[in-house]
């Protein structure tokens, strides 16, 4: 009877550990499970105890040898009676947090474990960790930020949560002014930001791929009303139960680089243009040198035919002229010639000196316009009675005009002469000097056979000559004569125009203003 009673305990027994909540096996000292109940079965993911007896109890932890050696120590120590937590492995391989008891039975034949899955309780501890170790940092981070870098954090509706201590030297506002404030509200940030960081702001609360990293720059306004640049980066969002819930951002002020920026791209656009400048300036030179070497070649040989041509005229009529003869006509035409030689001798020393040297060497005399007219005439008389040009002049200039009288005489005679050239044989050439709110004027008409269009924006350029099918003879020049004209009128702070038409004679006006 007693037998009986101990079976009925032992099936009553076996039959409650069978069907507890509470996970029990039973394994050999050398590991092999030899029993488990239904709750370890289910625990594991076995639907038969011959699938999971198969198993060594140092197989199914994630790592086996830290599973053998718990055996180890179990034997050694004889069971213990304190919980081991220890990181399984379920039949599909997914983790399984349990809290172990082990002892051995009296024969020590067997190791006995009580096995509860603790996997969620685990999970959440290590969360709750996890964000415990967060807000750590977070503060850390928070109250911890230099001067140039500072941290705040939103909520879903843009209202500042928390800022790290600094923040009043970066922006002029305290800590608790700012929070439960929009930065917007407050004027920190120029209206024209507003749509693309409202955007930003939506992307980012949104959980929108791509937008949790962004960086960009921007200015913002002091509390002093002073504009500084800052650098923001999203740091991390914040989340409850897994959703966004907020921002936190990192950001620094960056006002000394960008204003070194902005100096940089200043620099570099001032010496492009230095540069451009520079390079233009040399194409310049460069031309201006390629023409003075051809104008050198060109004056070298102009020179040899004006200076050999008068010479030649000299030569031929000294044959006629002997002591007991004297020609009037001949003496008027080798004075003529030797004066024009002259002439050209003086416009090429003229030519030879650069302006700068001219305008340093320039006197700022009070100028006799009826003493300049009357030596011109003189110079150029013979030449107008040899072609029947009746010359006239009108001086109406009263105010007294300071300048370089030898250069102006050079203007006047070059002038005249290439009026007396360029008129058909008996005409008229006028010149009219008069006073003007500015200075003085000077005009000089001629009815000869005019300037085409074509030649007229080259026509104050050296050794410049127009080819006309007559008056081949009277039309012979150095093409020196309007080129002395402009560098006359330009040293003296002037301006010289020109008005002609084919057969319809020509007139140059010239402005001097006051010296």
């Amino acid at each position: 009877m007693k037998h009986h009673s101990a079976d009925m305990i032992k099936n009553d027994f076996e039959e409650t550990l069978e069907q507890s909540h509470v996970g029990f096996f039973k394994t050999k000292l050398n590991g092999k499970i030899m029993y488990a109940n239904k709750a370890v079965l289910q625990i594991f993911g076995y639907k038969t105890q011959k699938a999971l007896r198969e198993k060594n109890f140092a197989h199914i932890y994630r790592d086996k040898a830290v599973g053998q050696k718990i055996i180890e120590i179990i034997i050694r120590q004889n069971g213990t009676g304190e919980k081991i937590i220890a990181e399984l492995k379920r039949k599909n391989n997914s983790r399984l947090v349990a809290q172990l008891f082990a002892s051995i039975n009296g024969k020590r034949s067997s190791i006995d474990w009580i096995l509860e899955d603790i996997t969620e309780q685990a999970e959440i501890q290590k969360e709750l960790q996890d964000i415990k170790r967060e807000t750590e940092l977070y503060r850390l981070v928070f109250n911890r930020a230099q001067d140039w870098v500072w941290i705040w954090s939103f909520d879903l509706h843009g209202k500042i949560l928390d800022t790290s201590r600094n923040i009043k030297k970066i922006t002029g506002y305290t800590r608790e002014e700012l929070i439960g404030k929009d930065d917007f509200e407050l004027g920190l940030i120029p209206k024209k930001y507003y749509p693309s960081l409202h955007k930003e702001w939506e992307d980012r609360v949104s959980g929108k791929p791509g937008t949790a990293n962004r960086k960009y720059e921007y200015e913002v306004i002091h509390r002093d009303g002073k504009r500084r640049f800052w650098f923001q980066a999203n740091a991390i969002s914040l989340k409850r139960d897994g959703k966004i819930i907020g921002d936190m951002t990192v950001a620094s002020d960056i006002t000394k680089q960008k204003k070194a920026e902005q100096k940089l791209v200043a620099f570099n656009k001032s010496l492009e243009q230095k540069v451009k400048e520079r390079t233009h300036a040399l194409i310049e030179i460069n031309k201006r040198l390629k023409q003075a070497l051809e104008d050198k070649v060109i004056f070298f040989q102009k020179a040899s035919h004006q200076l050999r041509t008068p010479l030649t005229v000299i030569k031929g009529n000294l044959e006629f002229v002997s002591p007991e003869t004297k020609k009037e006509q001949e003496f008027e035409l080798i004075n003529y010639e030797i004066n024009k030689l002259a002439q050209i001798i003086s416009d090429f020393s003229y030519l030879a000196t650069d302006d700068h040297t001219k305008r340093a060497h320039m006197r700022k005399e009070p100028v006799d316009w009826k003493e300049l007219v009357a030596h011109v005439s003189r110079e150029l008389a013979y030449e107008s009675k040899v072609y029947g040009i009746d010359v006239s002049y009108t001086i109406h200039a009263r105010r007294v005009y300071h300048g370089e009288p030898y250069y102006l005489s050079k203007l006047l005679h070059h002038l005249l002469s290439n009026a007396i050239k360029f008129s058909t044989d008996g005409s008229h050439v006028s010149l009219e000097i008069a006073d003007t709110k500015q200075g003085v004027s000077l005009m000089c008409k001629d009815q000869g056979v005019g300037i085409s269009s074509i030649h007229l924006k080259k026509i104050f350029d050296k050794f410049y000559k127009i080819q006309f099918d007559s008056h081949k003879t009277r039309h012979e020049g150095s093409g020196l004569g309007l080129a002395i004209c402009k560098s006359v009128v330009d040293l003296h702070g002037g301006k010289i125009t020109i008005q002609s038409a084919l057969g319809k004679g020509t007139t140059i006006k010239i402005l001097l203003p006051a010296f």
